[in-house]
């Protein structure tokens, strides 16, 4: 251990401490689904619950919620806006500590048939979207009638050679996603589409390789997120190692909510029938078993409630 003015020590103890924080101490993590506050007052042996002030202006003194634990989990916030926090710890007696410090967070909560690739119908031009060449490799990429066009000329020797990717894309492991998009080419051609990781080892969460014709095709690809959650994970096109121009177009990745079972991004009246036709079943590979406890009953009803879009989907 090195001292500030260069004194050095050989040995460090650490005392015991035995006093109280003055305020508790509040971390923020944000997730695909929520936010997570941990907080606590360190020292405080007689802290009955926690005050959780909220608001989209700073030093907020609205309550949004008590609790007695060190940890809640925040959903019902405004999404796309940028929240503040602070916390204090309320004693039995009812006496209030000092505010924690402020932390703010952007709350960016991903609904379950939400779009997670920004700019995916391409209007915005080329934003948000990172375009490569390696290898011998030499495409161009532009927006042509409101498309993704990829020209490559020449096309290297790998599919991963050109490609076309985004990253900050949020996958929860257990949760069901679809990966969509319109293709076509110039001429019949292969490519490569990947969700995966976007830092070493490259783990790779679900891959297709569609065969692109001359006329517009959509590509529906569902799947389920086994791995570990990934809050970064990152939608790759690999179009080399092939002749033929690429147009792409409508790309979408999102989340299948609970009781959605003809993935069409609602919960309604077609799902509540699937439902009602297995109502009270027992046995395996029951599709509204939503809890997967192997029977159809009010908790699997709960779960499709909890998720209910309403109308005639």
């Amino acid at each position: 251990m090195n001292w500030a003015d260069g004194y050095e020590a050989y040995r460090v103890w650490r005392c015991a401490w035995q006093g109280v924080a003055l305020k508790p101490n509040l971390v923020i993590e944000a997730y695909s689904d929520k936010l997570t506050l941990i907080f606590n007052r360190f020292g405080d042996k007689n802290v009955a619950y926690y005050r959780i002030y909220g608001g989209t202006t700073s030093q907020p003194t609205n309550v949004l919620a008590t609790t007695p634990l060190t940890m809640a989990n925040l959903r019902d916030l405004q999404n796309q806006t940028n929240y503040y926090f602070r916390v204090t710890a309320v004693a039995h007696d009812e006496t209030e500590s000092a505010y924690s410090d402020e932390q703010s967070v952007f709350v960016n909560i991903i609904r379950p048939g939400q779009n997670m690739v920004v700019n995916g119908d391409f209007s915005l031009g080329t934003n948000s979207w990172t375009w490569t060449n390696s290898g011998t490799a030499s495409a161009t990429w532009s927006i042509v009638s409101g498309a993704a066009y990829i020209h490559p000329i020449p096309p290297g020797t790998a599919l991963s050679d050109i490609q076309l990717r985004q990253a900050g894309l949020k996958v929860v492991q257990s949760n069901q996603y679809v990966l969509e998009f319109d293709g076509w080419a110039s001429a019949r051609r292969a490519m490569e589409v990947r969700v995966g990781q976007n830092q070493s080892p490259w783990t790779t969460y679900k891959v297709a390789a569609p065969t692109l014709i001359t006329s517009k095709q959509h590509f529906s690809y569902p799947f389920v997120m086994v791995n570990t959650t990934d809050l970064n994970a990152r939608l790759m096109f690999n179009l080399g190692a092939a002749l033929g121009d690429v147009y792409l177009d409508n790309v979408s990745l999102w989340m299948v909510a609970p009781a959605d079972f003809n993935r069409d991004r609602y919960v309604g009246f077609s799902d509540l029938s699937v439902f009602t036709g297995q109502w009270l079943r027992q046995g395996s590979g029951l599709t509204p078993d939503l809890n997967g406890d192997g029977s159809v009953d009010f908790n699997d009803f709960k779960m499709l409630g909890d998720n209910w879009s309403g109308g005639m989907h």
